[in-house]
């Protein structure tokens, strides 16, 4: 999945874990649900308002990684 920035909170997100196909520019996140920080994700700027099915998948994202 392709690296892309939040426009949110500046981190760098994905595709799968942001708005990223509801916002208006190609190439970026109006807001994450989770974001790539220092080699691990965590909650992004979106999780909290995030839907169910998507603060679901970015809750396992998030507590399958190893580290």
């Amino acid at each position: 999945m392709p690296a892309i920035p939040c426009k949110g909170c500046g981190r760098t997100t994905n595709t799968a874990v942001s708005d990223h196909l509801s916002g208006t520019i190609n190439e970026e996140a109006a807001e994450c649900y989770a974001a790539f920080v220092d080699g691990k994700w965590v909650k992004g700027c979106g999780y909290d308002n995030a839907l169910d099915f998507q603060k679901s998948y970015a809750t396992k994202i998030i507590a399958n990684q190893k580290g």
